[in-house]
């Protein structure tokens, strides 16, 4: 499961590199790199739906996580570019859509597989068994996906004024990018990110065997659970971009941050039932949400004109500092059961906090737009 995980964390790495550059070289092109991206992750599924072997499983995860952080780019760093004054509620706004996937698909998923019980005010009750293999999902999806290609295409539209405008030459976009590693404050809030990010997938991948291993749940209970995570956050994602924008990142990042590394320790002594699912609830007030906060941060420390780079770089910093995390949390899972997840988590989360709290509070593009 961890070198799976790996091989995902690998391509979405490299595909960051080539979003990045595409996104700012080529603004007015955004709707082609949109659809490149749900093209191969649209391949990515159905290559998945015939995999009979390790390898195919690999190759298949592969396409899936460069399709889907090549997306990042280009619609991140267009939102910013267009909304500087409300960087942090547009990316919000732009991930509170992939939530209520989040939150909906595992539920929807699980019911799938399992099947479920239905019932109404005693007055009728519907109990389906299991209705699709993992095969038949994973097909259903890749026709949603490539069934979506033609459709961005027809909605969006190559905006030649914003080519004459904004469109970076390779030359200078060498510049800006060599420019925008050597600041600092760019790097702190990506290594910032990573650290989010690998308490999220460390977390989020090891509390779905935990329920499947140690606390017996069903599947159709485990999606329910792992939707939890997500649910919370389609209120507060929202409202967490608007409040960033109006106070400033720093404060938002720092409550988020701190809450998460006291919160995940919680659950060492957490019964289950329903303290265990309100915890998970809780925890998702802040898990996801912060995520485009720290990336407005990093897109307001960098200035106007790099944010696609910004984005690539961003979601470079998650993959590469993530990557490792799963594989060790799965050796410390093998040794030391959850809970050592849990305390492996709690350091990563501490880690973050204590490098929001120090990190120094961005510009506010507001400010630089009056300027």
């Amino acid at each position: 499961m961890g070198s799976i995980q790996s091989v995902q964390g690998v391509s979405s790495a490299i595909s960051n590199i080539p979003a990045g550059a595409l996104a700012d070289i080529y603004p007015n092109k955004i709707r082609w790199l949109l659809f490149f991206s749900m093209a191969l992750i649209g391949t990515g599924y159905l290559t998945l739906s015939t995999a009979n072997s390790y390898l195919m499983v690999c190759v298949a995860v592969a396409l899936l996580g460069f399709g889907s952080n090549f997306w990042h780019a280009p619609a991140f760093g267009t939102l910013a570019a267009r909304y500087p004054r409300q960087r942090g509620l547009a990316i919000s706004l732009h991930l509170t859509g992939a939530q209520v996937g989040n939150t909906t698909g595992p539920f929807v998923i699980g019911a799938l597989l399992e099947g479920f019980a239905f019932s109404a005010l005693g007055m009728f009750e519907v109990d389906i068994d299991s209705v699709l293999s993992w095969r038949q999902i994973s097909l259903g999806v890749a026709a949603i996906c490539l069934a979506t290609c033609p459709i961005i295409l027809s909605l969006m539209s190559d905006d030649d004024s914003l080519k004459i405008q904004t469109e970076n030459k390779f030359r200078d976009y060498l510049r800006a990018g060599e420019k925008l590693i050597r600041n600092r404050h760019v790097i702190g809030y990506t290594v910032l990110g990573g650290l989010r990010g690998a308490v999220h997938g460390s977390f989020s991948l090891f509390i779905v065997i935990h329920m499947a291993e140690n606390l017996d749940f069903s599947e159709f209970k485990i999606g329910f659970h792992v939707a939890l995570l997500t649910a919370a956050g389609v209120l507060s994602t929202p409202f967490l971009g608007h409040i960033s924008d109006s106070i400033g990142r720093k404060p938002v990042i720092i409550t988020a941050m701190w809450t998460m590394a006291l919160l995940i320790p919680i659950f060492l002594i957490l019964p289950t039932g329903v303290p265990f699912t309100l915890g998970l609830a809780v925890l998702g007030l802040v898990f996801f949400s912060v995520m485009p906060i720290i990336t407005a941060a990093a897109q307001d420390s960098a200035g106007s004109g790099s944010e696609g780079s910004v984005t690539a770089m961003m979601f470079l910093g998650l993959s590469l500092v993530s990557l490792s995390s799963p594989p060790i949390a799965g050796t410390i899972y093998d040794n030391s059961s959850f809970d050592g997840v849990l305390i492996f988590c709690t350091g990563l989360a501490v880690a973050g906090a204590l490098l929001a709290t120090v990190l120094p509070t961005p510009p506010s593009p507001t400010i630089e737009k009056a300027a």
